[in-house]
């Protein structure tokens, strides 16, 4: 006699819907293929999008093994480094980088990345600290909000250098390409060098091959619009990483069916 277990999936309105769900499955594959709604799994389980939250009770806590590093929120401390570390790095290295062929304005790149980044981020620390019902509200729509930002921008980017896109495509596309497939390398045997374990390498892998271009895009378009081709690769870039990232992670997933 084969049991499977029961898993209740409860969503926003207090609905439940009661599913048995095969063995070895996650509660997020287990949810996707049973069609219950309100679960993205945009990076497919690899614990990269922070779409999924599980919450156990404390009774249960001491039938579960003891957590793993990686189990805790390592991709998402990596973003809020990167992010800070993004405010400062971003206009110093396009002045010491693309200074000598362009004229830059460091002191205006980094005016404009604290109102872009370090502003909205002060923002929400605030409202999540003080008015944390509000914010919790907020929360539940606005990374959708912010995705179809960035794909209204990217869009925009698109149609408007279509022409160039076309006539460069090579050029751009190479080197998108290059550019994530070395980040993705990059994070991840250079974590394995480091002796990290298979999962942590893989969401350090997703969290530095995968970054969000938006910032490129309207900090071009700002500072370097002189230039008419200078948006196209971070708009290129927005397309290149989701879909390398996906396929990586999907890959990962599968792979780790048949470990």
């Amino acid at each position: 006699i084969k049991f499977m277990p029961k898993i209740i999936y409860n969503d926003s309105q207090g609905n439940s819907k009661t599913i048995e769900v095969e063995n070895g499955l996650t509660v997020m594959e287990g949810a996707i293929q049973n069609e219950i709604s309100g679960i993205d799994a945009d990076c497919g389980g690899s614990m990269a999008c922070a779409t999924c939250h599980v919450y156990v009770e404390e009774n249960w806590l001491t039938k579960l093994p003891k957590a793993e590093e990686a189990e805790v929120a390592l991709s998402v401390s990596m973003t809020m480094i990167s992010t800070l570390l993004a405010v400062f790095l971003t206009p110093a290295l396009v002045y010491f980088l693309a200074g000598h062929f362009v004229p830059v304005d460091p002191w205006s790149l980094l005016k404009s990345v604290l109102w872009i980044v370090l502003c909205p981020l002060a923002v929400g620390v605030v409202w999540n600290r003080s008015f944390p019902r509000s914010a919790k509200v907020v929360s539940s729509f606005s990374p959708l909000f912010s995705v179809l930002f960035i794909l209204l921008i990217v869009g925009f980017v698109l149609s408007a250098k279509k022409d160039l896109i076309l006539e460069h495509w090579m050029v751009l596309s190479g080197s998108v390409f290059c550019l994530h497939t070395f980040g993705f390398l990059l994070g991840y045997f250079s974590s394995r060098f480091f002796r990290c374990k298979e999962v942590e390498s893989r969401a350090i892998s997703i969290e530095v091959g995968m970054q969000n271009s938006g910032l490129g895009m309207a900090l071009t378009s700002k500072h370097f619009n002189h230039f008419p081709l200078a948006p196209a690769p971070c708009a290129l870039s927005a397309v290149f990483h989701c879909i390398m990232g996906s396929a990586l992670a999907y890959f990962w997933g599968v792979k780790k069916k048949f470990d």
